[in-house]
């Protein structure tokens, strides 16, 4: 039988082994590789990754070269919740401590001018 090597490129992921497939026969699909800030999208047979490689589908005829596709996480920003320790809650608090600070100035200093 003839043997080729399929080499996967995890383009700056964590390595992935390459493994020896008989000609015709189909690769089993590698563990995903991990990359910091990125989610793992694919193997694809350019490194362009415009063309993905099926698995299920897609025979080994030559030696080839899969290359990884990625996409950037987008950080989410903490959403504002409702709820005992939350930031809505802090500011809410906040806000009525200021409001009922300044009314009992102003009932002070009404008292203060009924007094005289």
């Amino acid at each position: 039988p003839v043997l080729y090597t399929v080499t996967f490129d995890s383009q700056e992921g964590s390595p992935v082994a390459a493994v020896v497939v008989t000609s015709g026969d189909k690769v089993s699909k590698p563990v995903n590789p991990a990359k910091d800030g990125y989610t793992f999208k694919g193997w694809y047979k350019d490194a362009e990754c415009t063309q993905e490689w099926n698995f299920a589908e897609d025979t080994v005829t030559t030696g080839i070269t899969l290359y990884a596709k990625w996409e950037a996480v987008t950080p989410v920003a903490p959403a504002k919740t409702k709820g005992c320790g939350s930031s809505v809650m802090a500011e809410t608090s906040a806000v009525i401590t200021l409001l009922m600070l300044a009314l009992a100035g102003v009932i002070v200093i009404k008292k203060k001018a009924e007094s005289k």
